[in-house]
């Protein structure tokens, strides 16, 4: 039998499996360029504070807006957000976010193979020509909409090769340069890409 001690830590690991997952949630939802709306953030801050209820470390990835419109840049936002997520898993050895996205990708990946085998009349390889322009697009815009002048033009020759010929040599120049940028700004970015791929 349990003595109320072994109950109260059972308790409290469900409830911070339970914030993980809902902190992911929010992660995997919000992949949207530009900013992040007021009832977004704010219930992560909820969450936050939830969990600082047993340890005050989590006060530090709470959000605060400094406009008008109590709106937070997006990348500022899943950067904040996966700081604190990363922290979680580790403390209460939960699945990594990286792990979380990746199988994601992978199931998603799955089902679009899925699709053009049993349906093999309905996709064509100008669908799938136009499908892989738009994916080059949306990599792109994301790495435009989330870096600074200065950074873009760091990364710019890289971007173009890419653009002309998106091969994996050429993504994999790409995603160097964006990580020579810092890893927490390369974070931010290629989750943004995977997130905005899943829903691609």
């Amino acid at each position: 039998m349990d003595t109320p001690n072994e109950a109260i830590k059972v308790q409290t690991v469900s409830e911070e499996k339970f914030i993980h997952s809902e902190l992911v949630s929010l992660f995997l939802e919000t992949s949207e360029s530009g900013f992040v709306d007021f009832s977004v953030w704010s219930r992560v801050n909820e969450l936050l504070q939830q969990l600082s209820t047993k340890n005050s470390r989590y006060l530090a990835y709470r959000l605060n807006s400094g406009n008008a419109a109590h709106s937070i840049p997006v990348m500022r936002f899943k950067q904040q957000l996966r700081s604190a997520i990363d922290v979680l898993a580790v403390q209460e050895k939960l699945e990594d976010l990286s792990h979380i996205i990746r199988r994601n990708f992978l199931s998603s990946s799955m089902t679009f193979q899925n699709m053009a085998t049993s349906n093999p009349t309905q996709i064509n390889n100008q669908e799938v020509k136009i499908s892989m322009e738009q994916r080059v697009n949306l990599v792109i815009k994301e790495i435009e909409d989330n870096l600074s002048d200065e950074q873009l033009k760091s990364v710019r020759p890289l971007i173009e090769e890419y653009k002309k010929k998106p091969t994996k040599n050429a993504s994999e120049k790409l995603v160097g340069g964006i990580l020579g940028l810092g890893k927490d700004i390369a974070i931010g970015v290629i989750a943004n890409i995977i997130s905005k791929q899943l829903g691609a």
